[in-house]
């Protein structure tokens, strides 16, 4: 036990000994002066932990890319696991921008964005956008050269997905609801292609109405 504190003894004796010397030559080296201009060596230290505030002033910014669709394909999903990057930050809730909520400006549509700095991304999160056909339009005269993330899925389990969530909700609201059939289905048997189940499910029919303003690799 006694060698064993002698030793901790010595490894403290020996670390208060260097600390001493450093600080010692490191007074030599500045010639025992305060930060100063005509201490060349103090103002070169000086200058090299300059913080560079404008690369940490924060606010609020328009999108660098926007998630557009597909509804019921794991879009919520996407979002959180891009918002878990550290340089990313996303709009809370579903912005619906350029679908709903056009009329209200860009001064409403900047407010609902995270606060970033320069170095960040910003990214919102609006299904709705990929099968709102004035959406495109709308987005190319915003910016045209923001990026997008689509994300699609299966269309027959996006279909029945899209169904039970309407289920779901026409039940919550005390509201009649029918089979899967006779929701998709015309009386002769075709298919009901507006309700928003079978509609967003058309993916080319949405995707070549986005390629007549933007180019594949955006």
């Amino acid at each position: 036990m006694t060698a064993t504190r002698n030793k901790i003894l010595q490894h403290v004796f020996w670390t208060i000994v260097v600390a001493t010397v450093c600080c010692c030559i490191f007074y030599i080296w500045t010639n025992g002066s305060t930060p100063s201009p005509e201490n060349p060596k103090i103002a070169s230290v000086s200058t090299t932990i300059h913080v560079n505030t404008s690369l940490s002033h924060k606010e609020k910014r328009f999108p660098n890319a926007m998630i557009i669709g597909s509804a019921k394909s794991g879009t919520r999903a996407l979002l959180e696991m891009l918002g878990s990057h550290p340089m990313i930050k996303c709009a809370s809730k579903e912005v619906n921008y350029f679908s709903f909520h056009f009329n209200k400006g860009l001064k409403w549509y900047i407010n609902q964005m995270p606060e970033t700095t320069k170095n960040e991304l910003t990214i919102e999160k609006s299904p709705r956008y990929f099968v709102t056909s004035l959406s495109p339009e709308r987005i190319y005269n915003f910016d045209r050269n923001v990026q997008f993330i689509l994300i699609v899925r299966n269309p027959i389990n996006r279909t029945v997905s899209h169904y039970v969530e309407w289920m779901s909700r026409m039940t919550k609201n005390e509201k009649q609801v029918c089979s899967f059939d006779d929701r998709i289905l015309h009386p002769n048997d075709t298919i009901v292609s507006t309700i928003d189940e079978i509609n967003v499910s058309m993916y080319d029919v949405h995707y070549q109405r986005w390629l007549k303003w933007f180019d594949k690799k955006q």
